[in-house]
């Protein structure tokens, strides 16, 4: 009898429904041994290695991770199990579960490894016909992910606590680092004020150009940069809105008219997927993790973890079969996402799509799930589907008591294209041009609303704190942290009460700043690259962890190269310290 081994009880259920009774499936429930955190290795940051293998550390068993175990050996014992299939999750952290499973049931012999990117009884069928071994490379990226987090983790934060912090880490303080300086850009912002002038004429915004460029009184921002529909002049303001609410009318001076298409996205990522739920649903990266874990899970959409925009050609006939059947064949685009994405480092996988790309929302989900799974579906059917087709008309307008002009544009959309598979997530937009037709000699009579002309006094604001989702963009561009990560790194920092989440927005706090202005300088180095908390020593750590996942870089040499780096950087640390009051 086949013993099949996955991570979640969810999982284990979807799974054993498709295999049926002459197979056992169990749930590891997630990892079941990693580095100790009791007895007398529980406080060890570092054990020691040689010139040709890694640390060897006692590993140790995870919460209630033994009872499982156990029940798991005594239920194959008894179905007399003799193969056992490992399906943890197809990434570095699940092939190390695989690894450290297929040690403990070493008893059972015949020990696999399956891996399979959505849970569909094809794709469980296909992955049992192509079992194998459990990568180590995999296995030994996930070990040195381990050591690294260990040393920098226990060393660091016991350098910390004499501020009385908690805890750094090797993601969480650089990404902290974010947070911090966005709230100094705040603090230290001096605002610049301006004046405006705004009217609608046929539903249209136009502003009055105040400056061009080259004009000594030209208005510019804090940064230099330079508005023509701002000024300094409060005369010169008056003026021109007085003119409007007198006139009450705008002449079209200048119509010009252009056609522009817009090309679908690509499938999700897990970052683009979780910027993209923030943002439509304000949801926090962790809410979306969970709700995606969950469509994972129930066979709906493939695993949401992948930094990877390729998709199967079957899936892709598929979302074009979709789009055939309810809009026509004339839809049907180039696609996107068909090929390895150019320089991913992680493409083991496919994106983020639904597992069957003809089911625009299947029978079973909740509220939440139903507004993700919509999503997905969207993303992925657009990106198989034709450019939109836009156009846009810029007016320039004038007065008759008034010298300087005002521009306004408006667009509507001519074809929709992609945008059809958003239809049920997205307001439609405009599809025709102004009415009545708005050409050179045109008069535009001033909409009847409140405010206009409207006489604008303000100044310019500061950035805006980050949202959870936006720090996952900039730890994306930066390249820290990964997808298994991203959610995860965020929590900690709130939890730890580095951070504090007011109104979706990340601010640092008070032991926030503390720890990024005054504990992570003493591991800087003279080059920012090899500071430890940088984002680029960082990134570089990121990149060497990839290279050992695909067989390009000896684990041994990257993990000595390491602890090379960061012994000296925290000897020179210790020493400084000594030099200084905390």
């Amino acid at each position: 009898m086949d013993l099949v081994i996955v991570e979640s009880g969810a999982k284990a259920k979807t799974i054993q429904k498709y295999l049926g009774k002459n197979v056992l499936v169990r749930a590891s429930v997630g990892h079941v041994q990693d580095l100790p955190t009791k007895g007398k290795d529980g406080s060890k940051a570092l054990w020691s290695h040689t010139d040709t293998s890694l640390p060897d550390p006692p590993w140790g068993w995870t919460e209630r991770a033994e009872k499982t175990v156990k029940r798991i050996i005594s239920d194959s014992r008894r179905k007399k199990v003799d193969r056992v299939l490992i399906a943890t999750d197809p990434d570095r952290e699940g092939e190390f579960i695989a690894w450290r499973l297929a040690e403990l049931l070493s008893e059972f012999g015949d020990i696999q490894r399956i891996t399979f990117n959505e849970i569909t009884e094809t794709a469980i069928k296909e992955a049992l016909q192509a079992a194998g071994t459990v990568d180590m490379n995999l296995v030994d990226a996930a070990k040195v992910r381990r050591f690294m987090d260990r040393l920098i983790g226990y060393r660091t934060s016991r350098f910390a606590r004499s501020w009385s912090l908690s805890s750094m880490g090797r993601v969480q303080t650089p990404t902290l680092g974010f947070v911090v300086e966005r709230e100094k850009a705040i603090q230290a912002f001096v605002p610049t004020p301006y004046w405006a002038v705004q009217a609608f004429a046929s539903g249209i915004d136009f502003r009055v150009r105040f400056h061009e460029k080259d004009d000594s009184l030209a208005w510019r921002d804090e940064k230099g940069k330079f508005n023509a529909h701002r000024t300094n002049d409060s005369t010169l303001a008056n003026k021109a809105h007085e003119s409007l609410k007198i006139e009450g009318r705008l002449i079209a001076s200048k119509v010009s008219l252009n056609n522009y298409k817009r090309s679908p996205r690509a499938p999700f990522t897990t970052d683009t997927l979780l910027q993209s739920a923030g943002r439509r649903f304000g949801w926090r990266p962790s809410n979306t993790m969970r709700v995606a874990q969950g469509l994972y899970e129930a066979g709906h959409i493939t695993y949401m973890r992948t930094d990877s925009t390729r998709t199967s050609a079957s899936a892709r006939q598929k979302a074009k079969d979709k789009i055939i059947s309810t809009w026509g064949e004339d839809l049907v685009g180039r696609g996107v996402g068909g090929g390895k994405q150019k320089g991913a480092v992680q493409d083991a996988h496919e994106a983020i799509r639904p597992t069957n790309p003809l089911s625009e929302l299947p029978n079973g989900l909740d509220d939440s799930q139903s507004r993700l799974y919509r999503l997905i579906w969207s993303r992925f059917t657009g990106s198989q589907m034709k450019e939109s087709e836009w156009s846009s008309m810029k007016i320039e307008s004038r007065l008759e008591t008034f010298e300087k002009p005002l521009n306004g544009d408006t667009k509507w959309r001519v074809s929709p294209g992609w945008e059809l598979a958003f239809e049920n997530l997205d307001k439609k937009p405009a599809t025709s041009p102004p009415s009545p037709a708005i050409m050179e000699g045109s008069t535009l009579r001033l909409d009847d609303k409140e405010e206009n002309p409207n006489l604008i006094e303000d100044q310019t604001k500061p950035p805006n704190r980050y949202t959870q989702h936006g720090l996952v963009a900039i730890m994306k561009s930066e390249s820290i942290g990964r997808p298994s990560t991203y959610a995860a790194t965020i929590k900690k920092l709130l939890d730890r009460k580095y951070c504090s989440d007011t109104k979706g927005r990340l601010k640092a706090t008070e032991d926030g700043t503390m720890l990024w202005d005054e504990v992570t300088p003493f591991y800087n180095s003279e080059s920012q690259e090899n500071s430890l908390f940088s984002t680029s020593f960082t990134s570089k750590m990121e990149s060497d962890l990839d290279l050992i996942e695909s067989g390009v870089k000896d684990s041994v040499r990257v993990w000595d190269d390491f602890v090379s780096s960061f012994r000296g950087l925290h000897e020179k640390a210790l020493e400084m310290k000594k030099e200084r009051p905390t």
